[in-house]
Formats: C-alpha cells, sequence, structure tokens
C-alpha cells in the first residue's frame, strides 16, 4: 500500500521531472533542425548517387525475384512432403501388422471349388 508521504513523493518527483524532460525534448528537436540545415547541402550534393544506388538495388532486386520464388517455391513442396512423410512413416509398422494379418487370412481360406474341372 502506498502512504501519503509516497503518494506526496510521487507526486512533486512527477512535477519537477516532466518539465525537464520536456526542455530537454526541445533542446533536442532544435538540435536536430540546426544539424538538418547544416547537413542540407551535403544531402543534395550527394543525392544523384544515392537515386544511383537506389535503381541498382532496385534492378538486383527484380532479377534476383525469380530466383527466390522458385526457391521458395521448392522449399515450401519440401516442407509439405516432409510434413506428410512425419504423419505417414509412424503408421508403416500398424501396416505391416494388417498386411501380416491379411496374409494369415489368406492362407487359411480354402480354395474354392471348381465344379467340371
Amino acid at each position: 500500500m502506498l502512504t501519503l508521504m509516497a503518494l506526496m513523493a510521487l507526486g512533486t518527483l512527477l512535477l519537477v521531472a516532466l518539465p525537464l524532460m520536456l526542455m530537454f525534448a526541445l533542446v533536442g528537436i532544435v538540435l536536430r533542425g540546426v544539424f538538418w540545415l547544416l547537413f542540407l547541402p551535403l544531402k543534395l550534393l550527394f543525392l544523384p548517387f544515392r537515386l544511383l544506388g537506389w535503381v541498382f538495388r532496385v534492378g538486383i532486386g527484380l532479377l534476383l525475384l525469380p530466383v527466390l520464388l522458385v526457391g521458395g517455391l521448392i522449399v515450401a513442396i519440401v516442407a509439405i512432403i516432409g510434413g506428410l512423410l512425419s504423419i505417414v512413416v509412424p503408421l508403416i509398422p500398424l501396416a505391416l501388422i494388417a498386411l501380416a494379418g491379411w496374409a494369415i487370412y489368406k492362407a487359411s481360406r480354402r480354395a474354392p471349388a471348381v465344379n467340371g474341372f
């Protein structure tokens, strides 16, 4: 339980800390604007190189897109086959037992009599 003194201390801390945080935030915003204006000429100077790099990245991405799609499709198919096998493989002993039972049943039946031969 918070006592009255603890609540008063918390309120005082908030009352002092909030304006201090706002002041630091305002200083940070002003400094960001100053540095943005300071480095704007350099950004504009290197803009063509940045655009050229963007064009190269898009071009390489378009070249690699079909390869990655085919690779993803192959991975998906292998994952589906692996999932199906993980379900079917544990059932193999049961299938062998059923096959043995069927073979015993088939061997124990008499052959049908053929009339006239």
